[in-house]
């Protein structure tokens, strides 16, 4: 699992890189989804402040049967809530934005994603390369992640962008 974490003048970037990065097949309306969800709150004062863009990518070694495919879009939006929203790239790829209104929260359901995934008995060999996580939120002071996240052989945490 790669972590990156972005200040508020890079949301809008965060949201753009990964369109740039899944081979530009991320549906228009998760990018402008992210972005109202931003603005709405910070217009109704509301707490919300985090949004969290997951990608999950097949291992480039092998294709992610369909069935297994779609086991973990099933995992993904039972755990995500309902304030989330899934979004599916081409064939073989996913993305996930988490809205959450603190940092605990989209780690938490990072997390349980993962590990229902894990739990599901799916592995590296089935054709999951892993995952990608990007936090962007409005204010400053994110907690650490560093230890917060599982690191296993779906997850693994190669570094955090301050």
């Amino acid at each position: 699992m790669t972590l990156t974490r972005y200040n508020e003048t890079e949301v809008s970037m965060a949201l753009r890189e990964i369109d740039i990065h899944s081979g530009l097949h991320t549906p228009g309306f998760l990018v402008a989804w992210g972005a109202r969800a931003l603005a709405s709150a910070r217009e109704s004062g509301d707490s919300l402040r985090m949004l969290t863009i997951g990608m999950m990518e097949p291992d480039c070694r092998s294709e992610l049967p369909t069935d297994t495919f779609r086991t973990i879009c099933t995992l993904i939006r039972e755990n995500a809530g309902k304030n989330s929203l899934v979004a599916r790239l081409g064939d073989k790829e996913i993305a996930v934005l988490i809205v959450g209104k603190d940092h605990d929260y989209a780690m938490d359901v990072v997390r349980s994603i993962i590990d229902s995934i894990e739990d599901a008995g799916i592995k590296p060999s089935d054709g999951v390369g892993g995952f990608s996580f990007g936090i962007a939120s409005t204010s400053d002071g994110i907690k650490d992640i560093g230890g917060l996240i599982k690191a296993s052989h779906i997850a693994m945490i190669h570094g955090v962008r301050n």
